[in-house]
């Protein structure tokens, strides 16, 4: 519900990017790789709703090899916290977010295979 109302305090007549939870790679915790991928397609789908907000998937960028886990090549030893290669691709994602035209642009959307 925070994420709702945050969303409904903010004005309507400004753009507003929504990052995705990023993927983290914790082969002992995979219900926490479940959780995220639900969290993230719930948030998605309470965007989609809204005409001035835009949701920013992460997940492709960060998780290139699809098995649900944030790739070695982008994080530090923790698995969790990105590394400079990690943080350059998250924030060149947002940074088109932020510069798209409108929201019919899919931030973030995986190319069809």
């Amino acid at each position: 519900h925070n994420y709702k109302e945050i969303l409904d305090s903010l004005p309507s007549g400004c753009k507003i990017v929504v990052s995705s939870l990023l993927p983290v790679d914790t082969p002992d915790r995979e219900e926490l790789d479940v959780w995220i991928r639900d969290f993230n397609a719930k948030l998605e789908e309470m965007v989609s709703k809204r005409r001035n907000v835009v949701f920013v998937n992460n997940t492709h960028i960060l998780d290139r090899d699809s098995n649900g886990r944030l790739d070695a090549d982008v994080h530090v030893a923790d698995g969790v916290h990105l590394n400079s290669a990690g943080n350059i691709l998250w924030a060149s994602n947002l940074r088109d977010a932020i510069n798209s035209k409108d929201k019919a642009e899919q931030i973030g959307a995986r190319e069809p295979d």
